[in-house]
């Protein structure tokens, strides 16, 4: 029998990991929310405030998690392995991702999101999960769609604005992956494979 490649890293995750299934249906909340406000302000599934979203979602998990641990001691580099778990074990229960490349691809973006970059979103995800008061809570959420309405805005304001000029000898080159069309020059690179400055997946320069 074909053991389907989700079926079997489900099945390694909650052998290994056994709170998993136990703190499921919170942390499928909080990414319900977060979807919730991701088709409110239809905001894709790529580019910068995915990464924002993400960051807050990702915060979100961890003050969960540091709450349903409270008794134990778990350092930086341990907390940072549950919440990767966590999340890894959430996008495959909620279907996010399609196969085993992308489901990899994902999981690389839980450390973008822990970025000093995107910290005001990461520590405001904390945040949410740490309050007991109904009203600070929603004010939270609020305060999260106040500060990406206002990131969307400078990112319009930056549109508008005249190109910078390039280097004509600099080719420009398409991501496989999202929309973005960037300048070779400017574009990442890991083990000397062009990586796109936008969604930030490896290979996703082509």
């Amino acid at each position: 029998m074909v053991v389907d490649w989700k079926d079997r890293i489900l099945k390694e995750y909650v052998s290994r990991y056994h709170y998993l299934e136990l703190l499921y249906s919170e942390v499928a909340l909080i990414h319900y929310r977060c979807e919730l406000v991701r088709d409110e302000m239809n905001i894709p599934a790529y580019g910068g405030m995915n990464r924002r979203l993400l960051a807050f979602m990702i915060g979100a998990i961890e003050g969960f998690l540091k709450s349903s641990f409270a008794g134990s001691q778990n350092s930086k580099s341990e907390m940072f392995h549950l919440v990767t778990i966590t999340y890894g074990y959430l996008i495959l229960k909620e279907g996010v991702v399609s196969n085993e490349g992308e489901w990899c691809a994902y999981i690389a973006r839980v450390q973008d999101a822990m970025d000093t970059e995107h910290g005001w979103y990461y520590k405001l995800g904390m945040e949410s999960f740490n309050t007991s008061d109904p009203e600070e809570d929603i004010a939270l959420w609020e305060a999260l769609k106040d500060q990406l309405h206002d990131c969307r805005e400078k990112q319009k304001l930056a549109m508008q604005e005249p190109p910078a000029r390039f280097n004509e000898k600099s080719p420009r080159v398409r991501c496989a992956l999202c929309p973005t069309i960037v300048v070779a020059s400017n574009a990442k690179k890991y083990m000397n494979v062009l990586i796109c400055p936008d969604c930030g997946r490896a290979k996703g320069i082509e």
